[in-house]
């Protein structure tokens, strides 16, 4: 005997079912990827609220983290 081989309905049934799978996780994806941008966005605000307190970029920051740690101020 051989194997029967599915019909078009079934075929049809079982590739609904992986395009819902599919669906579902491009959907929770993009959520994560829309969390990811977010906490980008907030990482790049910190950065420049640093750079402000510290000096003006990365330079300023910097020069000002080796002189507290030699422990000269300013």
């Amino acid at each position: 005997m051989t194997a029967r081989s599915p019909n078009n309905n079934e075929r049809l049934a079982v590739l609904e079912t992986e395009v819902r799978q599919l669906t579902k996780l491009v959907n929770e994806m993009d959520e994560k990827l829309d969390q990811l941008v977010e906490l980008r966005a907030q990482g790049v605000g910190a950065f420049w609220v640093a750079s402000a307190i510290f000096g003006t970029g990365i330079v300023g920051s910097v020069l000002a983290a080796w002189n507290w740690i030699k422990g000269t101020a300013l």
